[in-house]
C-alpha cells in the first residue's frame, strides 16, 4: 500500500501541473486576441483621421504576426494612401492573383498601375471592369478613368459617382443614300440623295449606381434629305425611368416617355411609350435581359390618321463579355393595332374602287452584333432579321387599274458596319455603313437602301 502511494504521489503532481499548464493557456491566448483586436481598432480610427502613416506602422505589426488577405489588403490601401505606388501596386497584385473576381481590388491594382506610368496595363484593367463590372458604381468609375487617361482633368471619386450627374451630348452628321425610303410606310422612292442630321441629347441621373436611381432625359433629332425633302425627320422626346435593385444580380426598371414627330415638315405623330424591364446577371460575363413596351399613338395630321394606334413589344436580349469583346442576340416580338386606311380610287373612266391598306402587323426580329472596344478604337459588325405579316389584305388598284387583294408580308434584312474614334475625352468620330434589303408579296414595297454616314460627336 506504502508502495502504491510513493509511486502515486509523483503521477498527481505531474497531473497537476498538466492541469495548471492548460488552464493558464487560455488566458495569454486571450489577452493576446484582446491585444490585436486594439491595434486593428486604433488602425482603423488613425486610417479614418488622415494618419495613413501610424495606421500603416500598426497594420504593419498585425501583418508580422500573421498575413493574412485582410491585413496584406490594409497595407496595400495605407500604402496607396500614403503615394507608395510600388508597394500599393505589388500588394494589390498579389491580392488580385488570389481573388480575380474582387472588383474592388481589380479597380485599386488598375489605379496603382496608372499611378505607376504602366498606361498600357491600366487602360486593360479599366477597360475590362468598365464592361463586365457587377458594381454599375465601379463599371462607372473605370468607365470615367478610361476616358481621363488621356486627359488632365481629376479622375471623379466613388463619393461623385454616387451622387446626381448629367449627360449633354450634340452630334452633326452627314451621308448618302442611294434609295430613300419612305419613314412612314417603308416605300421605296428609287432615288438617290445626301441627307444631314442633328442630334441633341440631355439626361440626368440621380446616381450612377443604377441598382437604385432616377433617370430623366431628353432628345431632339432632325434629318433632312438634299433634294427629297418630303422625307425629313424631326422627333422630339422625354423619358424618365426608375431602377429598383432585386438581388444582387437582378434589377427592374419602369419608365414613361412621350415623343412628338414629324414627316417632310408636316406633323406626324405623338406616342406615349411605357415600359417595364429587367436585367438579369447570369455570372460576371453574362447577362439576359427581358423588355416589354406599350405604345400608344395618335395622329398630328389626317394624312397619318391610318397610322395611329397602339404596339405592343416584348424582347429578350442576351449579353456576353470577354475582354475586350462584346457579342449581343436580341429577340423580339411587336404587335401593331393601327387603324389603318380605306378609301376608294376613280379611274381614268370613272370607275371607282374601294381601297384598303393595313398597317396593323405581327413582327418577329432577330438582331445580333459583336463588338470589339480597345485604345479609343469600337468596331462593331451587326446584322437583323425581321418577318412582318400584316393582318388584313392590302386591297389597291395597280398601274395597269386591275383591282388587286394581297396580304403582304415582308422579310427585311439588315447588315451594317460602325467604327468609332476617341478623338478626346468629348470628342468622338463615327463612320457607318448600312445596307437593308426588304422583300414583299407588294412590288411597291421591295427595295434594297445603301446608307453611309460620317458623324462627329460630343459629349460632357
Amino acid at each position: 500500500m506504502r508502495r502504491i502511494n510513493r509511486i502515486s504521489q509523483p503521477i498527481a503532481q505531474f497531473i497537476l501541473l498538466l492541469l495548471l499548464f492548460h488552464v493558464g493557456l487560455p488566458s495569454y491566448a486571450q489577452a493576446s486576441l484582446v491585444y490585436e483586436q486594439e491595434l486593428a481598432r486604433q488602425a482603423k480610427q488613425d486610417f479614418k483621421a488622415g494618419n495613413y502613416r501610424q495606421a500603416l506602422n500598426k497594420y504593419s505589426r498585425i501583418d508580422a504576426k500573421e498575413s493574412t488577405y485582410t491585413s496584406r489588403y490594409n497595407l496595400a490601401v495605407c500604402h496607396y494612401k500614403l503615394k507608395n505606388w510600388q508597394q500599393a501596386y505589388s500588394l494589390f497584385s498579389g491580392l488580385h492573383l488570389q481573388d480575380p473576381a474582387n472588383e474592388q481590388i481589380h479597380l485599386n491594382l488598375a489605379l496603382s498601375a496608372n499611378r505607376l506610368g504602366k498606361d498600357k496595363e491600366a487602360l486593360d484593367h479599366f477597360e475590362l471592369l468598365a464592361t463586365i463590372a457587377e458594381s454599375d458604381v465601379i463599371a462607372a468609375l473605370a468607365y470615367q478613368q478610361l476616358r481621363q487617361l488621356t486627359s488632365s482633368k481629376q479622375t471623379l471619386s466613388i463619393k461623385q459617382l454616387k451622387s446626381s450627374r448629367w449627360i449633354l451630348s450634340a452630334a452633326i452628321g452627314a451621308g448618302s443614300d442611294d434609295n430613300v425610303v419612305s419613314p412612314v410606310d417603308d416605300g421605296a422612292s428609287t432615288q438617290s440623295d445626301t441627307f444631314f442630321e442633328q442630334n441633341l441629347y440631355a439626361g440626368w441621373y440621380s446616381s450612377v449606381d443604377f441598382n437604385n436611381s432616377w433617370f430623366i432625359d431628353s432628345v431632339w433629332y432632325s434629318s433632312q434629305y438634299s433634294e427629297i425633302s418630303e422625307y425629313d425627320v424631326g422627333v422630339f422626346g422625354a423619358g424618365v425611368r426608375k431602377y429598383f435593385s432585386l438581388s444582387n444580380k437582378h434589377r427592374l426598371h419602369i419608365g414613361v416617355r412621350v415623343d412628338q414627330s414629324s414627316i417632310g415638315g408636316n406633323g406626324y405623330l405623338n406616342s406615349v411609350y411605357f415600359d417595364l424591364g429587367t436585367r438579369h446577371k447570369l455570372n460576371r460575363l453574362d447577362s439576359l435581359r427581358f423588355s416589354i413596351r406599350l405604345q400608344d399613338s395618335e395622329d398630328r395630321n389626317e394624312l397619318y390618321q391610318g397610322l395611329a394606334g397602339t404596339s405592343f413589344r416584348v424582347s429578350a436580349d442576351y449579353w456576353k463579355y470577354t475582354g475586350h469583346h462584346r457579342w449581343r442576340l436580341r429577340y423580339r416580338y411587336d404587335q401593331d393595332d393601327k387603324n389603318d386606311d380605306s378609301g376608294t380610287y376613280t379611274d381614268d373612266l370613272d370607275n371607282t374602287f374601294n381601297t384598303f391598306t393595313s398597317y396593323s402587323a405581327a413582327r418577329h426580329s432577330l438582331h445580333a452584333s459583336w463588338t470589339y472596344e480597345k485604345n479609343n478604337w469600337r468596331t462593331q459588325f451587326f446584322t437583323s432579321y425581321r418577318d412582318s405579316q400584316y393582318i388584313d389584305p392590302h386591297i389597291f388598284v395597280d398601274d395597269t387599274s386591275n383591282l388587286l387583294n394581297i396580304l403582304r408580308e415582308d422579310q427585311k434584312i439588315s447588315t451594317g458596319l460602325l467604327l468609332s474614334r476617341n478623338l478626346s475625352r468629348t470628342w468622338s468620330l463615327d463612320f457607318e455603313f448600312t445596307n437593308t434589303d426588304n422583300r414583299s408579296t407588294i412590288d411597291q414595297y421591295d427595295y434594297n437602301q445603301n446608307i453611309v454616314s460620317l458623324t462627329l460627336s460630343w459629349q460632357n
